[in-house]
């Protein structure tokens, strides 16, 4: 499956064919004659295959311990009913949700480390660093990975030799977009950044490296206000691989009700082989060894920073309570009206989403599922095969 051309790479195809396609073409990659990959790597990359179409067939929802009731909009994809695979948009959208979370928890004790007495005040910056062209050929899973270790070395290069000094910090991600341009994201905390030095300092090992395409200072109202915005940009910045993350974000997909546009499979394929044991995600310098988990709540280790109580609502929602059916007895059941002890049950993903749908509510927990969606997106559907007309 080679698909030429970048403005070809893109898809419209349901959840499931996504899957399957993406399964198939990294299995016929591996298997092809000038792939160079021997017995064991071709054995890795079907067990890969399999676990990227099985993902996400399976949920997990809270039921009630005295009744029986299933908790409407309860869901959640976590466990070992997960790849973990990095072009997988349901542990893509896992993955860059408990970022966002971290950053957002992060980005006050980071400004606490901050120099008192810098002549040059720090704040907070989001730069893209993008490589000199994509690729054209969706099966060049080797023209990928080489530009993605390039790209790599030398932020790392411009972290340590411009960006880095006392009090600064930086999230690092890679990621390759729809037409296959690879490129990193980067949140910093840290003095005006001079693109012109970066650059230079990049290219001086890694001639492919294009520029620093896009450099904005995130600065809201409140400081509030500004770590809520940084939580959004860690979202979209550590995602895999553009237009991948549908399965929180459109219910209607995963349920297989509605096909919508995606990363074409081809290209997807070639980026999870390309990247294979690579860490497209990382933190350096003050970002690394604070007090923090996964999710940027406090560990409760011993620090001299001052850490704010944590009131956000998404970190509390019941649907991300440990599986202790007694951490949500405070919620009512709807089915039996008391305040129930609620254990974890796994269902079919496509049936509990259609069981949802048909009673105006989402399914899955932090989806921005609205019954609306699906009725606006056939009204512009109709709009452009009357335009069309």
């Amino acid at each position: 499956m080679v698909m030429q051309g970048v403005k070809q790479l893109q898809s419209v195809m349901s959840d499931t064919r996504y899957r399957r396609a993406v399964a198939d073409v990294m299995v016929a990659l591996a298997e092809s004659c000038d792939s160079g990959l021997g017995e064991l790597d071709i054995a890795r990359v079907r067990h890969r295959a399999r676990k990227i179409y099985g993902c996400g067939f399976k949920i997990r929802v809270r039921e009630c311990v005295e009744c029986g009731h299933r908790r409407v909009g309860s869901g959640e994809f976590s466990g070992q009913m997960t790849c973990k695979s990095k072009s997988c948009p349901t542990c893509g959208e896992n993955r860059s949700h408990r970022f966002g979370m971290w950053m957002e928890g992060a980005a006050p004790l980071v400004e606490q480390l901050a120099p008192k007495q810098s002549t040059r005040p720090y704040v907070w910056q989001y730069l893209v660093v993008t490589t000199i062209r994509g690729a054209t050929n969706a099966s060049d899973w080797r023209g990928l990975r080489g530009r993605a270790i390039e790209l790599n070395r030398s932020v790392i290069r411009a972290w340590k030799k411009v960006l880095k000094s006392p009090g600064t910090g930086m999230l690092k991600s890679v990621e390759i977009s729809k037409t296959g341009m690879v490129h990193a994201n980067l949140i910093y905390f840290g003095p005006t950044v001079d693109m012109d030095e970066v650059v230079r300092v990049m290219k001086e090992k890694s001639p492919r490296i294009g520029h620093v395409s896009y450099r904005s200072t995130v600065c809201e109202a409140t400081p509030k206000k500004t770590h809520e915005a940084l939580g959004r940009i860690a979202r979209y910045s550590t995602k895999s691989a553009s237009g991948a993350r549908h399965a929180y974000t459109d219910e209607d997909w995963l349920s297989g009700e509605e096909s919508t546009d995606v990363v074409d499979p081809s290209l997807v394929a070639s980026w999870e082989m390309a990247t294979y044991g690579m860490n497209l995600a990382s933190k350096s310098g003050t970002f690394v060894g604070l007090p923090l988990d996964e999710r940027g709540g406090y560990t409760g280790e011993e620090t001299d920073l001052h850490i704010e109580p944590d009131t956000r609502t998404e970190r509390l929602d019941e649907a991300h309570a440990p599986s202790d059916p007694e951490d949500d007895s405070l919620v009512v059941c709807d089915g039996c009206g008391e305040h129930g002890l609620w254990t974890w049950v796994e269902v079919d993903t496509e049936g509990w989403l259609r069981h949802c749908h048909d009673r105006m509510q989402p399914g899955i927990a932090r989806s921005r599922w609205h019954p609306m969606l699906r009725r606006w997106r056939k009204q512009r559907r109709w709009k452009k095969i009357n335009a069309c007309a």
